[in-house]
């Protein structure tokens, strides 16, 4: 039986929050530099907002941080962040997960760092589940605000979820990360016929290449 968000969950499955299986905390790390501090690299929204994983080549900006921040908000493989404020409610608690080793990089403004506990869950796993429709809706009610939506701490611990065994958590991952990758290949795909027939309609449209009748 699949999980519904309420009643009888399938055999080896469990409810929980997320301050459960994870810590929680929002980071106040802006995109200013200031004299004194130390010089950082930031995820920000839009590197969330973008894209479901976060790797090492991707163009992170530069900024500066205390050192209690970089304690606090440096990211590491397995991290995962969400989005925690937008103008509209549908955009809240859009996650990405840290996939490679970051030098130097921390979460941004805006969003929510979400350290996983790897002995209770797996990383890809749950942001594919905080993804879900019926996780992403909880996220939707629970975001307060008129022109600007945000989210509380306490609203993100209490997020309910739904658990297999770490092991089938994992290899629910693996199948999902294959299909992101095939995917993402698709769409690289895609852009290249698009560039093909526009050089094809230029030609065409222009008699730089005549067609036969």
């Amino acid at each position: 039986k699949p999980v519904q968000g309420k009643g009888e969950l399938p055999e080896g499955w469990r409810e929980v929050q997320l301050k459960d299986i994870a810590a929680i905390s929002f980071s106040g790390v802006d995109k200013k530099s200031r004299p004194g501090q130390k010089k950082v690299r930031l995820c920000n929204y839009m590197d969330v907002y973008n894209n479901n994983y976060i790797t090492a080549d991707m163009d992170f900006m530069w900024a500066t941080a205390t050192d209690a921040e970089i304690t606090a908000y440096s990211l590491d493989v397995g991290d995962i962040m969400i989005t925690k404020d937008s103008e509209t409610s549908d955009d809240i608690g859009i996650p990405a997960v840290v996939m490679e080793r970051l030098d130097n990089v921390l979460c941004g403004y805006h969003l929510a760092l979400i350290k996983p506990n790897l002995e209770k869950t797996d990383p890809i796993f749950l942001t594919k589940q905080i993804g879900y429709e019926q996780v992403a809706n909880q996220f939707s009610r629970l975001a307060n605000g008129a022109t600007r939506f945000g989210l509380t701490t306490s609203s993100v611990k209490g997020v309910k979820l739904w658990l297999p065994e770490l092991e089938e958590q994992s290899r629910i991952a693996a199948i999902l990360s294959i299909c992101d990758r095939e995917i993402e290949l698709l769409k690289k795909r895609q852009e290249k016929l698009k560039e093909q027939k526009k050089g094809l309609m230029q030609k065409l449209l222009t008699g730089e290449v005549r067609v036969k009748v």
